[in-house]
């Protein structure tokens, strides 16, 4: 038996799977964040305690609903434009050493090894 592969998941709904996609850009985008405005936040996490995290997700995030558009809650929240760079630095971050990849172009600097 071979797997169900849905266009769209099980509505059939188009632009299901690319929010999967904008979903990952804008949380890597948020979580640069995040780390930057709670230095101890992993301290946090290992103590097993996330009241920070989620204090900071009520404020920033959950407490505007949907009055907001995504694109103007990320630029509020972060400063910047919804962009790829975070997503990249995460994917660096994660699989860098793992494959060898060097720095992305997005910043102007070296591509992955060939």
């Amino acid at each position: 038996m071979r797997p169900v592969a849905t266009c769209g998941g099980p509505s059939g709904a188009f632009g299901y799977f690319p929010s999967y996609a904008l979903g990952n850009l804008y949380a890597a985008q948020l979580f640069e964040t995040v780390e930057r405005e709670l230095p101890d936040l992993w301290n946090h996490v290992a103590e097993g305690r996330f009241d920070p995290l989620r204090e900071w997700m009520r404020q920033r995030i959950h407490r505007h609903g949907r009055r907001k558009t995504a694109r103007a809650l990320i630029r509020d929240v972060t400063g910047a434009e919804p962009g790829p760079d975070p997503f990249l630095r995460y994917l660096e971050g994660k699989y860098g050493a793992l494959y060898g990849l060097r720095e992305h172009s997005a910043t102007g600097e070296k591509r992955p090894n060939a």
